[in-house]
């Protein structure tokens, strides 16, 4: 399927969000956000995404798959949902398959774009998972067995980077999907 791109008018049309001085959307913020901090700027069809999750977010759905081309932009999808959450005062776990991904990720593009409330874990750790600053936590799967009893399950939103890794294939998942919150975008 393609993504359809969608106008920045359309954009403000349905999501505006009355946050700030400026009464900026989120995705606004978002955007001069990563523009100043990591030097991406949002392509129209990411942007078309994040208000296409938002709007299921708005309508109660819990569980969401977003499964898009290698180097599409998944990732600043992520960090996009992230940045939601702690707007919302929410705590945010991010899952990556691999210590090597948490670690890359984390310096690249968590760290810059959040700073000090970004924290990661491994080896079964939960240093970060118990430091109240610690708005985001990125952790491998087995920390994730030890560290979310750990603080019982205090947290709102699960970001799994690379979804397709966890089982055979991303339609399998969708078949496990109960509620059909799974968003069309290939």
């Amino acid at each position: 399927m393609l993504i359809e791109y969608l106008r920045e008018e359309d954009l403000k049309l349905t999501l505006k969000y009355q946050e700030g001085p400026k009464n900026m959307s989120v995705i606004s913020e978002f955007k001069e956000l990563t523009n100043n901090k990591i030097g991406i700027v949002s392509r129209g069809y990411q942007l078309h995404v994040m208000a296409e999750v938002l709007r299921k977010i708005k309508e109660k759905y819990r569980f969401i798959i977003i499964s898009m081309p290698t180097g599409s932009g998944k990732t600043l999808i992520e960090t996009f949902f992230a940045y939601y959450g702690i707007k919302n005062m929410e705590k945010v776990l991010v899952l990556e398959p691999t210590r090597f991904l948490c670690d890359q990720m984390y310096s690249t593009i968590w760290r810059k774009l959040f700073g000090d409330i970004v924290g990661k874990e491994y080896e079964g750790r939960c240093t970060n998972f118990l430091d109240k600053h610690k708005k985001i936590i990125l952790f491998t799967p087995i920390t994730a067995l030890k560290c979310i009893q750990a603080i019982g399950g205090n947290f709102n939103v699960l970001i799994i980077d690379e979804v397709h890794k966890t089982s055979n294939s991303v339609s399998d998942n969708r078949k496990k999907v109960k509620d059909d919150s799974t968003l069309p975008f290939q």
